[in-house]
């Protein structure tokens, strides 16, 4: 199962799973599921599957539906790639769970004790949240964000990293609090 949703850093790991484990069909022969939330990356990639295999992918949504009971208002709204997080998180622990994806977005999906996905926050991204700065603001320059050690930043280009860094940390600590009762899978 392949799950990406932005041309960046997924994409590339996607190439390198197609190539490796679908384009050479002794190292692989059944079936390819995926869930996409980007439908020109989905569209590549179903292509790319394709050729390789002769076999059009299955897409969660459209040829199956997620193992997992969706109570989203409206439930179309959920993301495909919410519902795939909720359902995995489900199977393999069985219990009441949140699901945290790093991503473009940063998603906390909560699945109750009955194994239903009930929601949760979306929040944007570290990459998503350093664009932001830079394209909504005068002088702030672009910053391709990288780990920090220290909350006292000595250059402005540190000081994004530090704040989109320390924030992203600030908000998994908050949600963590407030849904103590659940286990936290990242």
């Amino acid at each position: 199962t392949f799950t990406f949703d932005d041309p960046g850093g997924h994409t590339a790991q996607c190439r390198s799973l197609s190539h490796d484990a679908i384009t050479s069909p002794r190292l692989y022969t059944g079936p390819v599921a995926y869930a996409s939330v980007n439908p020109a990356v989905e569209r590549r990639f179903a292509a790319t599957v394709h050729r390789a295999t002769g076999k059009r992918p299955h897409r969660l949504g459209r040829d199956f539906p997620a193992a997992i009971r969706n109570r989203y208002r409206p439930p179309s709204a959920a993301g495909l790639d919410r519902l795939a997080n909720a359902a995995a998180a489900w199977w393999l622990t069985r219990r009441a769970c949140v699901v945290v994806d790093l991503g473009t977005a940063i998603t906390f999906d909560i699945v109750n004790a009955r194994g239903e996905f009930i929601g949760g926050m979306i929040a944007p991204g570290l990459r998503l949240q350093a664009q932001a700065l830079h394209n909504h603001t005068a002088l702030l320059p672009g910053v391709a964000p990288s780990r920090v050690r220290r909350a006292v930043a000595r250059t402005t280009r540190e000081a994004i990293s530090a704040g989109v860094s320390f924030g992203i940390e600030g908000l998994i600590r908050t949600a963590r609090t407030l849904y103590a009762d659940e286990p936290l899978a990242v």
